[in-house]
């Protein structure tokens, strides 16, 4: 981070239960942010398709998600703010 006023935000993270965002209907941004290109933790795919599989509770019942911040459509870029005390 830069020792100004105002910090860039490069990555959205996203923590909850899987299945709210795993559905358009739901959680659409970040349903469509969730493509190639972003961090999924805790999750299991398919090793042949590769297609991860939301609904496995196996590893928890949480995950995150990490993309790009322009991966949400109408996102302020830059993203500036102040740190956070």
């Amino acid at each position: 981070m830069g020792s100004g006023a105002l910090s860039p935000a490069r990555v959205q993270v996203h923590a909850r239960q899987r299945r709210a965002w795993a559905q358009e209907d739901k959680e659409p941004e970040i349903f469509r942010a969730v493509r190639f290109g972003t961090v999924l933790e805790n999750v299991q795919l398919d090793r042949q398709t590769r297609v991860v599989d939301f609904d496995s509770s196996a590893l928890t019942e949480n995950t995150r998600a990490c993309y790009p911040i322009d991966f949400i459509d109408h996102a302020r870029i830059p993203c500036n703010g102040p740190h956070p005390k």
